[in-house]
């Protein structure tokens, strides 16, 4: 198979997939209400992630608890040190 023939086989590939976005999008929000819990997480993190909310790190709580006074304040750990003295 020569360069334009692939060339236009992965064009009518990404328009067939194009094509099913919609359907693909309504099938994972419908599991949203699946029975199973697991399936549920699952949709909801998939969701999510395509929403470009990703989940929070365990130094992201840290501070957020720290400036909201939920902890008391903490010394910076040597691998925080060196990210801040970067961040310079």
């Amino acid at each position: 198979m020569n360069r334009e023939d692939q060339a236009k086989e992965l064009s009518e590939a990404r328009a067939a997939l194009r094509a099913a976005i919609g359907k693909a999008a309504s099938a994972l929000v419908g599991l949203l209400d699946a029975k199973d819990e697991r399936v549920r997480l699952r949709a909801c993190e998939a969701v999510l992630s395509r929403a470009g909310i990703v989940p929070a790190t365990a130094v992201d709580q840290d501070l957020a608890l720290r400036q909201v006074g939920g902890v008391p304040p903490r010394p910076p750990t040597r691998t925080e040190q060196l990210l801040a003295s970067l961040e310079e």
